[in-house]
């Protein structure tokens, strides 16, 4: 339950950064956007490098990133020392959906002013 419904759950504040980015970019620059926001949160978040390979400073920017938390419950649900509380994955990734949230709205007003 935790692997399926936690990380479909931790998707939320990526499917709002698409959200931003379509609504930022034109039909020719959406593409390249995503490319160069979520590959460099995925490396830095510890989807393609290991979390234990990471030096100190790596971890520290890692973990105020959302792919880290959606890797930690991910990796929680199936490896036994990384089943912590759920409590900060969650609020972390809360905060961004909140935030996220909030500029998705703020942009689709915007947009909507000038029509």
């Amino acid at each position: 339950v935790r692997a399926t419904l936690g990380v479909w759950l931790a998707a939320i504040p990526f499917a709002l950064i698409g959200l931003l980015i379509g609504q930022i970019g034109t039909a020719d620059s959406t593409q390249p956007i995503t490319q160069l926001v979520m590959l460099p949160m995925a490396l830095l978040g510890g989807i393609f490098i290991p979390i234990d390979a990471m030096p100190h400073w790596l971890l520290q920017i890692a973990q105020v990133l959302p792919t880290y938390w959606m890797g930690q419950i991910g990796r929680g649900a199936v490896t036994p020392d990384l089943s912590t509380g759920l409590g900060k994955d969650v609020l972390v990734l809360g905060i961004w959906t909140v935030v996220l949230g909030v500029a998705v709205v703020r942009r689709y007003r915007k947009d909507s002013a000038r029509v």
